[in-house]
């Protein structure tokens, strides 16, 4: 009984803590999102203007500021999709991982009240 008891505790603790990670890493990936769509939108901004500027009148000096500000804008959204992926199977890992504790979590149960059941 007392081996369960352990088992059951620290069936419960992995549990937990794996789903304050889950939370953490799910807010983590919100907010990447959230940087990732702004940062989408303001390439997208900045290539329109190079495409106004391309058509208009608008010194080579320009063109170039524009087209290096578009390339980092493009690199820095994709370091910021990578990251989004990464944390995304960062956090199914730890859903499966609070599964399976629950499921341990369960299982200690059961075999503790067959074990109080059977003295």
């Amino acid at each position: 009984p007392l081996a369960l008891d352990a088992a059951l505790a620290d069936a419960r603790t992995r549990a937990r803590e794996s789903s304050v990670k889950v939370c953490e890493l799910e807010e983590s990936c919100a907010a990447l999102a959230i940087a990732a769509g702004r940062a989408e939108t303001r390439a997208k901004a900045l290539g329109e203007r190079l495409a106004d500027a391309e058509r208009g009148a608008s010194s080579t000096l320009e063109r170039d500021a524009l087209e290096t500000r578009v390339k980092a804008l493009e690199t820095a959204n994709e370091r910021l999709r990578v990251g989004l992926r990464e944390k995304s199977e960062r956090v199914d890992a730890l859903e499966a991982e609070v599964r399976e504790g629950r499921r341990a979590e369960d299982s200690a149960g059961d075999a503790a009240t067959t074990t109080e059941t059977e003295t």
